[in-house]
């Protein structure tokens, strides 16, 4: 017995004697896989601004000039639909830009088919996404903005460009103002052979409005061409005796 607590003492004190050692553990982190709906979810709560855009997240870079991208993103901080007037539909199979030119993506100038005379007093812009050709009033380059677009088929169709167009500049869009429009519509024949359907929405505002357009349709079968001016409700009416000389002169290269 004796024995047995004198070698139970030296264990004590041998034990005593070391340090104790620091003990390690490992903490394992499991997370439960989330269902598709929760992702979208989480995908959605954490998307920033403007993530309806169709291009947020595409490094566009490579593809699209400074001067275009300033535009696009112009646009969609102003609400304006970078699609307007093309009927998706004809893309949705596939590449939704298939069979736009990179060209127009890249801010370039586009092939056009047709032929213009320049206003007196007017110049020439540079090449913006989309369009056939910009113009501006020399001296006074923030007066308007005027340029001509050429879109495949019918682009959506009267009504909804109509329609859409009196919501760009504050007029409500309703079934009664659109038959206004009608109503006010002139039809202009240019000098290449083409008939012009010319709207005018300064009739349905304000003298002070600071947004307004006078804008004309040209059906051709396969194409539609949209001439359009926008700016002041006063700069518009100024410069839209210049507006129909550009309209009218108007044709098909040979």
């Amino acid at each position: 017995m004796n024995f047995l607590v004198f070698v139970l003492g030296l264990f004590l004190l041998a034990g005593c004697g070391t340090g104790a050692k620091p003990r390690q553990y490992t903490e394992l982190a499991t997370q439960t896989p989330q269902a598709p709906q929760e992702q979208m979810a989480d995908a959605a709560t954490q998307a920033p601004q403007g993530a309806s855009n169709p291009h947020a997240g595409i490094d566009m870079s490579a593809n699209i000039t400074p001067d275009a991208r300033a535009n696009l993103q112009k646009m969609l901080a102003q609400g304006q639909d970078p699609h307007a007037g093309i009927n998706m539909s004809d893309f949705m199979a596939g590449n939704p830009h298939a069979g736009l030119e990179n060209s127009a993506m890249a801010g370039e100038a586009l092939p056009s088919p047709y032929t213009w005379i320049i206003p007196q007093g007017w110049k020439q812009g540079p090449a913006k996404m989309m369009r056939l050709v910009s113009f501006y009033k020399e001296g006074a380059p923030d007066a308007f903005d005027c340029y001509i677009v050429a879109l495949p088929g019918t682009a959506g169709g009267q009504e909804a460009n109509l329609k859409r167009w009196m919501g760009q500049v504050d007029i409500d869009p309703s079934d009664a103002n659109y038959q206004k429009l009608l109503d006010n519509a002139r039809t202009i024949q240019t000098q290449g052979g083409l008939q012009a359907r010319f709207y005018d929405l300064t009739l349905l505002q304000q003298e002070a409005s600071d947004k307004s357009m006078i804008a004309a349709i040209i059906a051709t079968g396969d194409t539609t061409i949209f001439v359009k001016m926008t700016g002041t409700r006063a700069h518009v009416k100024q410069n839209q005796k210049g507006f129909l000389e550009l309209l009218k002169s108007l044709g098909l290269k040979p």
